[in-house]
């Protein structure tokens, strides 16, 4: 049984772990939008390695950042979780009375194969059939990354950058490989509006779209799995339907594309958002 001392002890701990990095994160934030030229060089440098990466230029980097940050956030998740059973959001009763249960460990690698795979395969069969297209990207190099003449697929992307093109397939271009990217490096102040600005459209959009996954059945039916357990921990959030998955890859993607976000904007969102979602939660766990 847990002692009282320790549970006032514990969220005074998490009090700190939320407004200390919140704290922080609000400074950079600040002197990012009020006074751009202290983070320029440093970000001048850092997007131009990136640029003449073939790593970075590939098609398919941001599913395997995306896969790469949630790998890493779930295991800090789970391990705090474990260390902090106070922080369980659900448990079983029996009477009124909360019954002992065993703290959430992670599944071995191989025994999550099956729900990588889930998640993965869709993501890379967009990454390698549609053409990728970023604000600041010429037409010209947006065509010509898609296997296409330039002047023939002029218009038909310059009409609109959230609608989807294939990629022109052929035996010498098979699959969308390479992704053509901006020249030049964001601002600290555009990456700092940037991100707030998808944060907010993002979080709207997530909670509009949960939302009809409760209450339009044909989505309620797909999302039913979800909430088939008895206890939340960092593995079990992520049971969720192909076509969840999808909706809310698309929901970010849509979110960073209408306002024009900048191809490092979208690198650093994809921690930004899920660490925004971390805090939020660990506030409401220590209030």
């Amino acid at each position: 049984m847990i002692q009282p001392s320790n549970i006032h002890d514990s969220s005074n701990q998490t009090f700190s772990s939320v407004w200390i990095p919140r704290s922080l994160l609000l400074l950079l934030l600040g002197t990012s939008i009020i006074t751009p030229g202290i983070y320029q060089p440093a970000l001048e440098h850092i997007y131009t390695s990136l640029r003449h990466s073939s790593l970075f230029t590939l098609s398919t980097f941001e599913t395997w950042w995306t896969v790469l940050i949630y790998a890493i956030i779930e295991v800090s998740y789970t391990y705090r979780f474990a260390k902090n059973p106070h922080l369980r959001l659900a448990n079983h009763r029996n009477n009124g009375t909360t019954v002992s249960k065993p703290l959430p460990k992670m599944q071995r690698p191989k025994h999550r194969i099956k729900e990588a795979l889930t998640y993965i395969c869709p993501l890379l069969s967009l990454d390698l059939t549609l053409i990728k297209k970023y604000a600041g990207v010429s037409v010209h190099d947006i065509a010509s990354s898609g296997n296409y003449n330039p002047q023939t697929l002029k218009k038909s992307i310059h009409a609109t950058f959230l609608a989807p093109t294939l990629h022109n397939f052929t035996i010498s271009s098979p699959l969308q490989i390479r992704r053509a990217l901006p020249l030049a490096a964001p601002t600290s102040r555009e990456m700092a509006l940037q991100l707030i600005a998808s944060i907010i459209i993002y979080d709207t959009l997530f909670f509009l779209f949960h939302l009809s996954l409760h209450h339009v059945p044909l989505l309620a039916a797909l999302h039913s799995k979800h909430h088939n357990h008895a206890e939340i921990n960092p593995q079990i959030t992520n049971q969720l339907d192909i076509a969840e998955r999808l909706g809310l890859v698309l929901l970010a993607n849509f979110s960073l594309n209408i306002i024009g976000a900048h191809v490092l904007t979208r690198m650093v969102f994809v921690g930004a958002a899920t660490r925004v979602g971390e805090w939020g939660e660990e506030a409401l766990c220590a209030s």
